[in-house]
């Protein structure tokens, strides 16, 4: 959360089947519902 407030890039690099998604969707919700961001999740596949 530091990381989005401060305006910081970051990556999420895991081997496959980690959660990768799962925890990108749940930032997502988070941000979201806090009312200060409006995140959304798209798919680079």
């Amino acid at each position: 959360r530091a990381l989005i407030d401060g305006k910081h890039f970051f990556v999420i690099h895991a081997p496959r089947q980690v959660g990768k998604t799962t925890l990108m969707r749940n930032l997502s919700r988070t941000l979201t519902a806090g009312g200060k961001y409006a995140a959304l999740t798209i798919s680079l596949e």
